[in-house]
Parts: structure tokens; sequence; C-alpha cells
């Protein structure tokens, strides 16, 4: 989103815009040919909304803030597999004018290294700027599908089911099931789980 500074007021407004799924991959391919090992983790998926309020000064400095809201898909560096990240970017600052004015001075080495400071040159202000470089600070160098799980969810239920080939048997029939392996038998899986005590038998006592 660009605007124009001339036509901007001292009186805070509210500006809205959205940028497509093309320019945001865009700005992702920009920075993996950059060298950064991570932008080649990430694609874009979704639109990205933004909601600013604006007010500028007599010197031509102009005053920001609100948020940027979308969704960045990624490839998990520990499973490799793909997932989405919603994204919320809280931005804030303000635009100078990069050549000096009679009101203010051309900008120091301290200014070009502020963060909340944005340079423009001429009349218009351009906020996919503000928006690339605040989505790269905010994405993780390794992103992944869990901070907890070493490995993908989806192999861990694999493993926590027990296979349909194998029957379940009662633990407490271990023992007789070592003895049977030793004589070529198995205890079938529909053995009582809960073996009765013999009953008791022997003559009653004469009344």
């Amino acid at each position: 989103m660009k605007l124009k500074v001339s036509e901007l007021s001292t009186l805070e407004e509210a500006f809205q815009s959205v940028f497509a799924v093309d320019w945001i991959q865009s700005i992702l391919e920009q920075d993996a040919e950059k060298d950064s090992l991570h932008a080649s983790l990430y694609n874009a998926t979704d639109p990205f909304s933004l909601n600013v309020r604006v007010y500028c000064n007599d010197d031509d400095e102009v005053f920001f803030y609100g948020n940027a809201v979308g969704t960045i898909g990624f490839t998990c560096v520990r499973s490799l597999e793909e997932g989405k990240m919603p994204v919320t970017l809280d931005i804030s600052g303000m635009f100078r004018p990069r050549k000096a004015s009679k009101y203010t001075e051309s900008p120091s080495e301290d200014d070009e290294d502020d963060p909340s400071f944005y340079f423009y040159e001429g009349d218009e202000i351009d906020f996919g700027d503000v928006l690339r470089e605040q989505l790269f600070l905010f994405l993780p160098i390794n992103p992944t599908l869990s901070e907890e799980l070493p490995i993908p969810l989806s192999e861990l239920q694999k493993a926590s089911e027990p296979s349909p080939s194998e029957p379940t048997i009662d633990p407490r029939w271990s023992a007789l099931l070592n003895i049977q392996k030793g004589l070529g038998q198995t205890p079938s899986p529909t053995h009582q789980s809960n073996p009765t005590k013999p009953k008791k038998t022997g003559s009653k006592k004469p009344s």
C-alpha cells in the first residue's frame, strides 16, 4: 500500500489494504536469493490484510501504527512435513523524508539503524517495506510443527496403535506363554483373562 504524503492530514486517519499471495511469495523468494537460508522453508498461502492509522506533522514526518494479519506455509525442519503458521504483525513507526527540508536535517547513521524509522523520497510512502521487514523479524529460523515432538505427530499416533495382527494377551499369562512356547504351543487369546480359583470339595460335617 502506497500513500501520498501531501494528501495526508495532521489528524489521524484509518487505512486498509490487502497484500496478494503473489506479492508475499515474491518477497519470500527475494529473501531466499539473498542467502537467507530459512526463507526457502516458507511459502505464501493466503493474502495479508493491513490495517493502519496514519497522521503526519508539518515536517512531512508520517506516524503510523496498526497490524497485518495473514498465514504463511512452511516446511518443518524436523519432519519435512508441510504446515501453516498464523501471523499477526503489530507495526508502528515513522516515515521520514530522506532529503533534508527547511524543518528537518538529513537522516544520520543512527537514524538509518533505528528500526522504528522508515525513509521515503518524493511524495510517496510504501507500507510494503514495513510489512516485508516485520514479516522476516517474525518468522523463526527453524520452523517446526511442534516444539515438544521431535517426530511428526502422525508417526506417534501410528506407533501408539496396536497392530491388528498381534492378539492382546493378559500379562498374567506371560509365564504360561513362555512355557508353552517351549513346547511349541501358543495359548489362545480367547482364554479367560481372570482365572477362577478351584472350588473346595469335601464332605459336610454331620449336623
